[in-house]
Formats: C-alpha cells, structure tokens, sequence
C-alpha cells in the first residue's frame, strides 16, 4: 500500500514537472517611431575685410545646425500561452475523453462532406480534445493567456541628415592676442558684432594690439579667424589716447578745444571726440563752454 501510493505521487510528481504551457501564437509587433537628434552645431565667421585701418569693423556670425532624422521599428517577437495548473485536469481530462469522440465524428463529417466544415471548427475540437486528456497539458484558453518577449530589435528605416544655416543670434564672441589679452562681445539678434578698437576694453589694450583672434563657439564647433591691425591706425590710436591724456592732464577749454580738433580733424574720430565733449562740457559753468567755444572756433578757422 505505501509502495503504490509513493509510485503515485512519483508519478504526480513527473507530470507536474514535465508540465508545459500551452502555446497559443507567436505575433511579431512592430512600434514605429521617429527620432530627431539635438543639433550637432558648427559656427562661421563672415568677415568682409580682415585688415582694419578704420576704428570700427561690423562682421556677422552664422552657425549651421544639423540634425539627424531617423524613422525606426522597434520589433518584437512576442509568444503567447496558456500558463499550466494541474488542478485542471481534474475537469479537463473527462472534457477530453467527451470531445474525443465529437472531434473524431466531426472531422469524419468534415471528410464525407468534402471539407464543408470550417477547418478553425474542426482543428479546435481535435485540439481541446487531446490537450484535455494530456495530463501534461491544460486546453487552450485565450481569457487566461499569458505572454513574453522572445526578442526585440530595432529595424532602420531611414536616416537623413537636415541642415539649416542661420544667423548666430546672441552668441558671445571671443577676442584674444596671441598672449594675455582677451575680451568678449555678444552679436544681436540677427548675428551682428560691431568691433569698435575705440572702446574701453580695446583702447586700453591698444598698444599689444596687432592682431586679434575672433573665435566663437568651442572645440569641434569653433570658427577663428584673424585680424590684422594696421601699423598706421595704431599710431593715430596711440596719438588720440596721447591727446586725450593731455588734456585731462590740465583740464582748460583751451586743451578740450585743442583734443576735439585733433581727434576730429587730424585723426578722423568723429565719435571719440563727440563722446568726450558730451561727457565734459556738460558738466562745466558757462565761462568754461564761452572760452571752449571760443578756442575751437580759433582752430577751425
């Protein structure tokens, strides 16, 4: 008695191992997508001239965006099944031996009728009858049907690359000798920079200044370029800060009047000069403008 039920359960033991999942269908799923790519940046210096001789130079900047667009698959083989539970053979093993006979009669029908019966018909009662009497299989059921990814990969479709060249707008603009100095500018909305050598951060450089590096953006994406400034607009920048000097050196109307005109007829800085006398003729009593407009008067005669 205790050697049958041991062989029992052995055996209960064997077919609940060896027991499988019911499979169903294997379906191939595909989920299209589109990817665009963060723009790969590249920037350019659109210099007319790359030698100054004048105070002030307006250039452009532009910057070429490209970007990557790939239509792409993501494929997945996909199985489903009908998971295994072994208290269900306690129903579906006699459903087994009832369909068994129907099955074999119907596909007998199937066979004298020439095939008149839809064969999803006849498959499907051959199929629940011996699922149901395999102890080692439950009978297929799509309400409990489980499933898994057997693999996924990408397919490519297609890849294009989309350029677009546009302004480099509020991009910052480096400025640099081939030693310490270094200033910096920000171009506007439509990718103008205006170099003006007449400016603070560049007059008070002035006499390092022969050539300058312009460089905007960084590593692979940098443009530079190179400018030249001629020995003759050097001097006549070293002789305005000279003749500005002079005259803060003794601030009469008589030297105001004699940097305006140097800086306005001999050197051609309009602007330098305008800037200086609005910066310190305001600011003076009448007597001082009286004898300022005097002595330029003298001058310009």
């Amino acid at each position: 008695m205790f050697k049958f039920k041991s062989t029992s359960f052995y055996v209960f033991l064997v077919l609940v191992t060896c027991s499988c999942a019911n499979h169903l269908r294997t379906e191939t799923l595909n989920d299209p997508r589109k990817v665009i790519s963060e723009p790969k940046m590249e920037y350019f210096i659109i210099l007319e001239k790359e030698v100054m001789n004048t105070p002030r130079l307006t250039f452009k900047v532009e910057q070429l965006e490209t970007r990557e667009h790939k239509e792409a698959q993501d494929i997945s083989e996909v199985e489903f099944f009908t998971p295994y539970e072994g208290v269900r053979e306690m129903y579906e093993f006699p459903v087994g031996l009832v369909m068994l006979p129907i099955s074999i009669t119907i596909n007998f029908l199937d066979f004298a009728t020439l095939g008149l019966i839809p064969n999803s018909f006849t498959d499907a009662t051959l199929s629940i009858a011996f699922a149901g009497l395999n102890p080692a299989l439950n009978i297929e059921s799509d309400s409990r049907s489980e499933h898994k990814t057997l693999k996924t990969y990408e397919k490519i479709i297609s890849v294009n690359k989309v350029k677009n060249r546009v302004a480099a707008r509020n991009v910052t603009v480096t400025f640099s000798d081939d030693k310490d100095f270094k200033a910096t500018l920000q171009a506007d909305e439509k990718g103008n920079v205006v170099l003006d050598l007449l400016s603070k951060q560049f007059m008070n450089n002035i006499q390092k200044l022969r050539q300058l590096n312009v460089t905007v953006g960084k590593e692979e994406s940098a443009d530079t370029k190179k400018i030249i400034i001629t020995r003759e607009f050097y001097f006549k920048i070293k002789k305005a800060k000279e003749t500005i000097g002079a005259f803060y050196s003794s601030k009469t109307p008589e030297n105001l009047a004699k940097a305006i005109y140097e800086l306005e007829k001999k050197l051609g800085f309009e602007k330098l000069a305008a800037d200086l006398e609005k910066r310190v003729v305001d600011k003076q009593d009448a007597a001082f403008k009286k004898r300022y407009d005097k002595k330029l008067e003298e001058l310009y005669q």
